[in-house]
């Protein structure tokens, strides 16, 4: 699969593009490559990460705001937000 545009990886996850800057701010999802353009290019992982927070999210588990998950998800990896962010592990 190929790279995302914002417009294209929002649009998949169900969130809008202000959505993904606000999870790069928070350290939940990595800083994507950038066209020589200057626009954003998200790696097909990026959306397993934005799943994976939506679904947390409907859980109503509070992981999304915790400092050690932001530096656990920083890397973009859908097993490091799996690994039990705001659990306590």
């Amino acid at each position: 699969m190929t790279a995302f545009s914002s417009g294209r990886l929002a649009e998949a996850a169900g969130v809008n593009h202000q959505t993904l800057r606000y999870y790069e701010r928070r350290g939940l999802l990595s800083e994507p490559d950038r066209t020589p353009g200057g626009h954003r290019l998200y790696p097909p992982e990026a959306l397993t990460v934005l799943r994976m927070i939506k679904a947390a999210q409907r859980l109503g588990s509070p992981w999304t705001r915790s400092p050690t998950c932001s530096t656990r998800a920083a890397g973009g990896s859908a097993r490091a937000v799996s690994r039990g962010c705001g659990t306590g592990s």
